[in-house]
């Protein structure tokens, strides 16, 4: 599938798993799965896909402004929670989840990042930098590992062993990525609207 369609698959997939329940539960569960959803393609080699990889981390980038911007305005705690976490296994995590990409930028595409030991690595990496980011960052990672199963080329889900899964269903820019893609939209944006009008309900 392609990067956007791989991005907003995973936020629909986290939403619908995760169901956060608040504003602040909606950026943290945008945010991480934003990052979850395309990391595994850090490893491609070409350089158009590289250009396109590219493009989304501005987008993951925005993304983590705009939180940013609206955790200072309106001081959501998200912060707060990132301090009372601690942070020297913040750090931690942070430089396990930086070598852990740099380790799986240099593999062959859908290897190390699309198996079970990358998803493990890289998630408790992000659990020990921010446990809540956690489990969306996981549901929206193994979305873009399911979706790349559906694909004709093998996803080595089981690394460091060589064979590789594909169950061939489909091309990775083909009808069924165009539909996934609108699909999602209309799943994250109907999930979305739907949690923000019972948190506000509540609310009143």
């Amino acid at each position: 599938m392609t990067g956007k369609t791989h991005m907003v698959s995973g936020i629909a997939a986290s939403f619908a798993v995760v169901l956060p329940k608040t504003p602040k539960e909606m950026l943290l569960c945008i945010g991480a799965a934003a990052i979850g959803a395309v990391i595994s393609d850090i490893d491609v080699s070409t350089s158009e896909a590289r250009r396109n990889f590219n493009k989304l981390l501005k987008v993951v980038a925005l993304i983590l402004l705009i939180t940013g911007f609206l955790e200072y305005h309106f001081q959501l705690g998200i912060l707060n929670m990132a301090r009372h976490h601690g942070y020297l296994l913040t750090t931690a995590g942070f430089f396990l989840f930086f070598f852990v990409c740099i380790y799986g930028k240099e593999q062959p595409h859908r290897s190390f990042m699309h198996s079970i030991l990358g998803l493990f690595l890289l998630t408790f990496s992000v659990y020990m930098m921010f446990p809540p980011a956690s489990f969306p960052f996981a549901v929206a990672m193994i979305s873009h590992v399911v979706l790349d199963l559906l694909n004709k080329r093998k996803v080595k889900l089981f690394y460091p062993f060589r064979k590789g899964v594909a169950f061939s269903i489909c091309r990775s820019d083909g009808i069924v990525n165009t539909v996934l893609f609108y699909l999602s939209c209309f799943i994250s944006l109907g999930i979305g609207a739907f949690l923000l009008f019972h948190y506000f309900t509540i609310s009143i």
